[in-house]
């Protein structure tokens, strides 16, 4: 179905061709970092300039924002659906590359809009924004290299979980081919260092083991690991983990996710899944540049110490809601968290690995008159008819807000005296949805 897409690929590359100069704007996640990095390398290598701006979301602010720039062409990716008209109406050049659930489907003057739902192609599993920079890029010229960084958007997007599906998939399958990629064996713990990767594990999220050096160091000495390339030695912590995730309550639908196939990045020296992690933190650092630097030029000291920076806020973050729990209602649950960028992250690993997994989480964050919400639900709940981004969009503009996103994953923004507001309706609306 991706070549009912072709022709706007190529409409996409044949404006940004005509230009010297464009101006790059993209979300801060995994995603929105890959899928800038990976249009951004297109673009150099066709010789053309550009500037990036990272934003955390796209609202009224930011569009003031990129109607201000003095470049004549720009490039959204993982943004732009929901501002669609705003955006035709600014008289430049214009490209799009979303997968977030349309609104509308219009042609537009100076705008190549092109969104994978369009082709009838599901962009919650199947293609995220870094799937669309990626063909993009091959409309470009020969860029199959740039699956390096495509991967580690899809990872971020949690599109890897089950296995890579659609779209993602042929492309992942043709670089693993081609050697691009090198696929390793299954494993519920990711690859590298153990006692890191143990300390750093957020998903899954092991209660006495994430976030906690001396519960690390207790439990490699309890078994006696020494060397983990060892197949014995690794089986047996791994049954260990196992162990200690079904004690905690989760489900083995959800351990089934987590045992998958780890991906070997040669350009970087690195599993996909670090990489993913490296660049998200950057963006949610503020520091959405370094992300992009490690992309582009596969090295980044900055990107790197931002990433053990905010693990750190992100597993005391962790370790605090674990401890303390979310407020349960009878269709959703809550959680007030003011440590910066990590939400969204933590709101999933609730879900997945702690709380009720049958009901939708959000994190409300603090921002001055606001609240910035990040919303999560697992696939048991989208099995039960949830979706979040409906559920957002709608609940959210109730109260003079704005929002939306994924089935899955979903956000937003409201004023603060209207959280109890939306709560109260998000409740009945997720009520109907599985009712």
């Amino acid at each position: 179905m991706i070549e009912r897409l072709k022709g706007r690929f190529e409409k996409a590359a044949e404006i940004a061709k005509c230009h010297d100069r464009i101006h790059l704007f993209s979300h801060y996640d995994a995603d929105g970092i890959a899928s800038a990095s990976v249009v951004a390398s297109s673009l150099r290598r066709s010789g053309i300039e550009f500037d990036v701006t990272i934003f955390p979301t796209l609202e009224p602010k930011q569009m003031e924002k990129i109607k201000d720039t003095e470049f004549e062409c720009m490039i959204m990716t993982d943004m732009g659906t929901s501002y669609l008209n705003e955006l035709g109406e600014l008289g430049k050049d214009c490209i799009i590359l979303d997968h977030h659930e349309p609104l509308t489907d219009i042609d537009l003057n100076h705008v190549a809009y092109i969104n994978c739902h369009n082709a009838g192609i599901d962009g919650s599993h199947e293609v995220c924004a870094s799937t669309m920079a990626y063909l993009f890029a091959q409309a470009m010229g020969d860029n199959k290299d740039l699956v390096e960084i495509a991967i580690a958007g899809m990872i971020g997007d949690k599109q890897h979980i089950g296995g890579f599906k659609g779209v993602n998939k042929g492309i992942i399958d043709s670089a693993i081919e081609d050697g691009r990629i090198i696929c390793q064996d299954d494993s519920l713990i990711p690859s590298g260092d153990i006692t890191h990767s143990l300390y750093e594990s957020i998903d899954p999220f092991i209660k006495g083991i994430s976030g906690d050096i001396t519960g690390v160091k207790e439990l490699l000495a309890s078994l006696n690991i020494v060397d983990l390339s060892d197949q014995i030695e690794k089986k047996r912590l791994e049954y260990e983990v196992l162990g200690r995730l079904r004690s905690q309550g989760v489900s083995d639908h959800i351990i089934d996710q987590c045992i998958q196939p780890r991906y070997h990045l040669p350009t970087y020296g690195m599993d996909a899944e670090r990489l993913s992690r490296i660049i998200d933190a950057c963006g949610r650092s503020e520091k959405g540049d370094a992300g992009i630097d490690l992309c582009l030029d596969g090295k980044s000291p900055i990107a790197e110490s931002t990433y053990m920076k905010y693990t750190e806020r992100l597993l005391r973050c962790a370790d605090d809601l674990s401890k303390n729990g979310t407020i349960v209602m009878e269709n959703i649950q809550f959680f007030i968290n003011t440590v910066s960028g990590v939400t969204g992250t933590v709101a999933g690993m609730y879900s997945r690995y702690l709380g009720d997994p049958m009901k939708p989480i959000v994190g409300f964050q603090p921002e001055g008159k606001k609240y910035s919400l990040s919303s999560r639900c697992t696939d048991l709940a989208l099995d039960k008819g949830v979706n979040m981004a409906a559920a957002m969009r709608e609940c959210t503009r109730a109260v003079g807000g704005n929002g939306g996103g994924h089935a899955n994953a979903a956000g937003g923004s409201i004023h603060k005296e209207k959280k109890d507001e939306f709560l109260k309706l998000l409740n009945e609306t997720i009520g109907k949805q599985i009712s």
